[in-house]
């Protein structure tokens, strides 16, 4: 008698909104609910709730699994202190090469959890070939990294974390060749992979895996216009999938101890004290911002990225169960990831004590190295806002918003400073600099009244009567109580002759305007 195995993890409803199509699920959700929030609450709630919050239940296996805690003792018992003694000192010493390695963990991190559904799909339906499994790794990999070259913000994170770690500035050709090999390279997996495919029998489920898993990533890395957004939803759906499958595995292990197995009971109010304990956990990182004084925050900070770093560190042993006579020694992922991790942080702590370029430096490089990514400009914009280059500021900041419209302290940013140079440029006698400087912020700040008024006052200096009226009622249809858009347009059409339409204008200066306009209006009604 044979038996059918079952392709499923769970079942087919909860394997389809957890593991299989969950990003599509996710991007459904959260992808409009950013327009109700604002990209960056939005960002705060799913980097805290779910991102920081999904440590939790590796931390839970890790400490409750009895075996699992007698096989690795002492890499649970060490590694907490040491990693948050590291933190720490480079946080205490200004130095970034520890975020630096992090932030390449994670990627290798993230592409490691699709892989292993990948392959727990395969393993279903006894699908065990070594080819496949290499290809399934390798086309998870590059794709991944070939989405966060193409991305213009994660690339700039990317090399603005390499630069602030020591690493010399390169040309900028070489992320361009970067994106290009990555490209080549994933294009040729994907083909053999394909190949491969047809030539064996087909895992659906599997292919369906993948297959979510490439679209979530290039839309939410590459096509969406909005990468603050786009990383947290992105973040959302990898906690997600880890949420169900640390829930379902714990299930199945008699060795947990009571404290650990209540929280994986079968039963509806035990799994929302599950997500209630895992969100209570990411309130941690949520509240970091509230937290005052410099060394509270320091040490708060040293816990959080102390948490990332353990959980990237424990999920590359403990899923990587052996049977007790084939216990896993210095080769094992474990011993290997710590082994690089620490050489690494030796590596980038030297290469930043050496010396590494000046800030002003990164940011002027990132614009050249990453000229799509909104924050790029933005950066540069600042660094010469403070070192008194206003115009070349200004455009930075104009270019920063034209890339990220949400990008509005870019926009205003670079209004102030373009009315301030026209406002030079006026006293010292351009007004056709004026004129255009004055017109550029309105047509960057269309709702802007203030920036209406400015360039009516100076076409009604320069004449051009129709046109200065034209923008007077430009401002007044953003701002109907703009008291000085009244006034000066009551001016401007007392002198045209027209009294009476200019009498309301003027009343409403009067009662509403500051000292000089009230003065202005009084003026020309008593001349008038």
């Amino acid at each position: 008698m044979t038996t059918t195995r079952s392709p499923w993890i769970l079942s087919p409803y909860w394997d389809i909104s957890l593991f299989i199509a969950s990003p599509l699920l996710v991007i459904a959700v959260f992808t409009p609910l950013r327009l109700l929030t604002g990209s960056q609450n939005l960002s705060l709630l799913l980097l805290a709730f779910f991102t920081f919050g999904h440590h939790l239940p590796g931390f839970l296996r890790s400490y409750g699994d009895r075996e699992l805690f007698e096989r690795y003792r002492w890499r649970f018992l060490l590694a907490p202190p040491l990693v948050f003694g590291a933190t720490f000192l480079f946080d205490f010493h200004g130095l970034h090469g520890l975020l630096l390695l992090v932030f390449l963990w994670d990627i290798w991190h993230v592409t490691m959890q699709n892989y292993g559904f990948l392959r727990l799909y395969d393993a279903r339906l006894g699908l065990g070939e070594a080819n496949m499994a290499w290809l399934d790794r390798a086309v998870s990999i590059s794709w991944y990294v070939t989405f966060v070259l193409a991305s213009p913000h994660y690339l700039h994170d990317l090399l603005y974390r390499l630069f602030s770690s020591g690493v010399p500035i390169f040309p900028g050709a070489v992320p361009r060749a970067a994106l290009f090999a990555c490209s080549a390279i994933s294009v040729a997996l994907s083909a053999w992979y394909v190949i491969h495919t047809i030539r064996r029998p087909r895992n659906w489920y599997k292919l369906a895996t993948l297959g979510c898993f490439l679209f979530a990533t290039w839309y939410l890395y590459v096509y969406l216009d909005d990468f603050v957004a786009g990383f947290a939803i992105w973040s959302a759906y990898h906690c997600l999938q880890y949420f169900g499958i640390v829930w379902a595995w714990n299930q199945k292990r008699p060795q947990m101890a009571p404290w650990a197995r209540v929280w994986f009971r079968p039963r509806v109010a035990w799994l929302f004290g599950y997500l209630a304990l895992i969100f209570l956990y990411g309130a941690i990182n949520y509240g970091a911002k509230a937290v005052e004084g410099a060394a509270a925050s320091r040490y708060l900070l040293s816990f959080i990225i102390a948490s990332g770093t353990l959980h990237y560190y424990y999920d590359a042993f403990i899923w990587k169960l052996r049977p007790p006579g084939r216990q896993p020694g210095w080769r094992s992922a474990g011993i290997a990831q710590a082994a690089v991790f620490a050489s690494g942080l030796a590596v980038f702590a030297w290469l930043e004590s050496a010396g590494a370029a000046p800030e002003a430096g990164i940011r002027q490089a990132l614009v050249r190295l990453s000229p799509h990514a909104a924050i790029s400009h933005l950066n540069w914009g600042e660094q010469l806002r403070a070192g008194g280059r206003w115009e070349e500021a200004a455009q930075e900041y104009a270019a920063a918003y034209e890339r990220d419209a949400s990008l509005t302290l870019a926009r205003e940013r670079a209004g102030l400073l373009y009315s301030r140079i026209a406002v030079d440029a006026l006293r010292g006698g351009d007004r056709e600099k004026a004129r255009r400087l004055f017109a550029r912020v309105a047509a960057a700040s269309p709702l802007d009244a203030g920036a209406r008024v400015n360039l009516a006052n100076v076409l009604m200096m320069d004449g051009r009567a129709t046109e200065a009226e034209r923008e007077f009622r430009l401002a007044l249809g953003a701002d109907p109580n703009h008291a000085m858009a009244h006034g000066n347009l009551g001016v401007l059409l007392v002198r045209s002759g027209r009294r009476a339409e200019a009498e309301e204008h003027l009343r409403f200066a009067l009662r509403h305007g500051d000292e000089a306009v009230r003065r202005v209006a009084r003026q020309i009604m008593a001349v008038h």
